[in-house]
């Protein structure tokens, strides 16, 4: 019996040993993560204030105040954990929102618990998700009843009659907060924000938004209407849902890495599509860029193409903007590992890691071969002559080029350059003397095809300034794009968040650089309290065998 207890006894150590660390791990881990990718647009105590939220529009969610507009559960009560991880894991489709699918389940689930920490009242009850009945088969039948359940639910008040958010009402709602609410635009149906399949649909109508105008209809439409309604829903959409492509880049070899958008060696191998999120919502955007690289052993070639109905290249007057693009890779330090969730922040990185962001402007291909075009460009009539004319004598009069501000050179040699950040706020040009990267870009048909070039190992491998990708396998990188047409510039941009290029014997994707070991600490301590449970173990062993039988 003693022998017994004290097998038990070992049994119940050890799951100390293992539970306890894990927890208190993951609680540590999932503050950690949150710090590093949420708070700067959500803040650090979950208020919404991050330093990034001026930036974003809806602006970001302030989890204190207990309202969280996508859930299974009726208005008022609290998200599931299954909710709270279906919007980490999916993100919410035009908006800022990213998806953080490349983070562990075990990583997201710690996420969700220091979300839930911010509203403890709310979450010290729990939500009961309504019930889903499976759809119809011939779900897409229904549509025509549901237009009548459309109209007598006057949903056309703030959806439009069309669907494309434009009702009579719409342009007066308010969420709770006191900012314009636009009604969803039903045209756009890939991009609904609770989802975009029939179940999806269903419980957003089912379970209301909180905190903004759009009401729980679970108590106005019976339950032999719900589906006729998401049908007739569905049927607005132009595109249908789209689910969306994921995977990294395959970095293929050839014989020679490309700059020419148009030669030939693109046009084999798969490209990958990349999601692209607004900052700022709008209704027309880029919503996915495709990726392709090549290397020829010595140099990286990556073309980017995405859709542009216009072509802006002049920046001159205060209401021109350009089109741009900018590939973002972290900088490691002495061939250190990175694994995705530790990757820093995709919005300009932080400054425990340097960024290193290839820029590619319009403008300045436009430039190349002619000069740098100024004002006459616009105005060819305009007298010249309240101007100093460009000469070298005349430096003094150009103040920025007598300065050796990069972005005031006479003339351009390449139509993309490289830039370092540490955080929003700290982008700075690489001297010329570092610039080596090499870019050209072709507009045609309403498209962009962008290629960067630069040697995979660079001459500033050793000031940490550039990503060094000779020998890596995997090799994260992020997406910005700027539209000029939409007023895009500075922090307003469509973005992507980290993925991942493979270079060849680079195997599968991982969501890394490189691979690295586990830390011991976790482990350490779980084998001490395994071995004080074995000491005890074995001294009650040792006593009940010198017991007298």
């Amino acid at each position: 019996m003693r022998a017994e207890r004290a097998l038990c006894l070992v049994r119940v150590l050890v799951g100390v040993a293992i539970l306890v660390p894990s927890v208190a791990a993951a609680e540590s881990r999932g503050r950690e993560l949150y710090k590093q990718h949420c708070a700067p647009c959500h803040g650090e105590t979950g208020d919404g204030q991050g330093e990034l939220a001026y930036l974003v529009y809806p602006r970001p969610r302030d989890f204190t105040r207990g309202s969280f507009k996508f859930r299974s559960t009726p208005s008022g009560e609290p998200p599931t954990d299954a909710d709270l991880m279906r919007t980490l894991t999916n993100g919410l489709p035009g908006t800022a929102m990213p998806s953080w699918r490349g983070f562990s389940e075990a990583d997201r689930r710690a996420i969700v618990e220091v979300v839930k920490s911010f509203a403890p009242r709310l979450f010290a009850r729990e939500g009961h998700p309504v019930a889903i009945p499976d759809p119809p088969g011939d779900l897409s039948s229904l549509a025509t009843r549901g237009r009548a359940v459309f109209q007598r639910m006057q949903c056309y008040q703030c959806h439009g009659q069309g669907g494309r958010g434009d009702g009579p009402s719409s342009a007066t709602l308010k969420d709770d907060w006191g900012v314009p609410s636009r009604p969803f635009d039903f045209t756009r149906g890939a991009r609904m924000r609770g989802g975009s399949m029939p179940r999806d649909i269903y419980r957003t109508f089912m379970t209301g938004v909180d905190g903004t105008p759009m009401p729980s209809f679970a108590d106005s439409v019976p339950e032999d209407e719900r589906w006729p309604l998401v049908a007739y829903v569905m049927s607005l959409s132009r595109g249908g849902a789209r689910a969306p492509t994921r995977g990294p880049v395959e970095v293929r070899e050839v014989e020679q890495a490309a700059l020419d958008p148009n030669d030939g060696i693109w046009r084999e191998g798969p490209a990958t599509t990349v999601e692209l999120r607004p900052l700022w919502s709008r209704d027309e955007y880029a919503d996915t860029a495709s990726v392709r690289a090549v290397t020829d052993g010595l140099r990286l070639s990556v073309l980017v193409e995405w859709e542009d109905a216009r072509r802006d290249q002049n920046n001159f007057r205060a209401q021109d903007f350009r089109d741009a693009i900018a590939i973002q890779f972290p900088v490691a330090v002495d061939g250190e590992a990175i694994n995705a969730a530790d990757l820093p922040f995709h919005g300009m990185g932080a400054r425990s890691r340097a960024m290193n962001i290839w820029h590619w402007k319009a403008d300045w291909q436009a430039d190349l071969g002619r000069g740098v075009r100024d004002l006459d460009a616009i105005y060819p009539r305009n007298a010249t002559g309240q101007y100093p004319r460009d000469s070298e004598e005349r430096a003094q009069f150009y103040t920025g080029r007598a300065a050796g501000n990069p972005l005031s050179r006479a003339k351009r040699t390449s139509a993309g350059e490289e830039l370092n950040a540490t955080a929003p706020g700290t982008l700075t040009s690489q001297p010329q003397e570092s610039q080596e990267l090499e870019a050209k870009g072709v507009w045609a048909e309403g498209k962009w095809r962008v290629v960067f070039r630069r040697n995979l190992e660079s001459k500033d491998g050793e000031n940490g300034l550039d990503v060094q990708m000779a020998g890596l396998a995997h090799v994260p990188f992020a997406l910005a794009i700027w539209d000029g047409a939409a007023g895009d510039r500075n922090g307003q941009k469509i973005v992507s968040t980290w993925s991942e290029m493979i270079f060849p014997g680079g195997g599968v994707g991982g969501g890394c650089a490189l691979v690295r070991l586990p830390t011991r600490h976790g482990a350490a301590s779980a084998a001490i309290l395994v071995a004080v449970a074995a000491t005890i173990a074995v001294g009650l062993g040792a006593r009940r065998s010198r017991r007298p039988r």
